[in-house]
């Protein structure tokens, strides 16, 4: 069994020590770092190939969700699993944000984005609330910190200073997660086999299990590869540009 996080294990034990419900003793020892700009195959040690693949309330963080979920399964071998655990939006402080478009995870996708962008850094404030007070709708409901202006400020924020603000990203009923990751597959972003999903822990999560048929096809879908040709020339383009390297807030 491995782990592994973006940051080292001294790094999340500091993070943790910040945290009001954990501590350095749920911090999990981390074999490899995931770097930040690598792919999970250029972090792990080289060959490394896993059957299943365990990930747990980290896709609603995950700015590109796609190049994140093919990442991972770039070193599951055919036929591994891919696991992924979610917090269900009606049941989180996501339950006011709109039903997903499958056309926001394609265009983050497209655009190679790696950080989140002030699109979804604004519509993850803007729709926050107070879960202690809860409401049957957002203007009803305690806003608390984020209001729309400091949602903007935010927003601005992550325009201008190229920098990575932790925010749910994308937000998703069981049902709406299943159904876009199925028009993802459709499409041969992912050649995956879809679960439908399971309700976990008490109704606040979900979980769905990805089955890897096998790598991207690109004969059936050509654009794959002209897609690959860009988004390396973008990377190339980022790491001559000291403007392009984010900071963390």
């Amino acid at each position: 069994m491995y782990y592994t996080d973006h940051v080292s294990y001294h790094e999340l034990i500091k993070k943790a020590k910040l945290q009001p419900y954990a501590g350095p003793d749920d911090v999990v020892p981390i074999d490899f770092v995931w770097k930040p700009g690598q792919s999970l195959k250029e972090s792990a040690p080289s060959g490394l190939r896993f059957d299943y693949a365990v990930s747990s309330n980290v896709v609603e963080h995950t700015a590109n969700t796609i190049k994140w979920v093919a990442d991972i399964l770039e070193v599951i071998k055919p036929g591994g699993v891919l696991l992924l655990i979610a917090p269900h939006k009606n049941a989180s402080i996501d339950q006011f944000r709109p039903k997903i478009n499958v056309a926001d995870l394609i265009d983050a996708w497209l655009r190679d984005i790696y950080i989140p962008s002030p699109r979804q850094v604004f519509e993850y404030l803007s729709h926050s609330f107070d879960m202690g007070k809860p409401h049957k709708t957002l203007e009803a409901s305690v806003r608390s910190y984020y209001t729309d202006e400091k949602a903007m400020e935010f927003a601005v924020i992550a325009a201008t200073e190229n920098t990575y603000l932790d925010v749910h990203t994308f937000s998703y009923t069981p049902e709406e997660f299943v159904s876009a990751l199925r028009k993802i597959a459709d499409l041969g972003l992912l050649n995956v086999d879809v679960s439908d999903p399971e309700i976990g822990f008490g109704g606040v999560e979900f979980l769905v299990y990805l089955t890897k048929k096998g790598e991207p096809d690109t004969k059936r879908y050509p654009y794959l590869d002209r897609v690959a040709s860009y988004h390396e020339k973008l990377r190339s383009c980022r790491q001559a540009s000291e403007a392009c390297l984010y900071k963390t807030a």
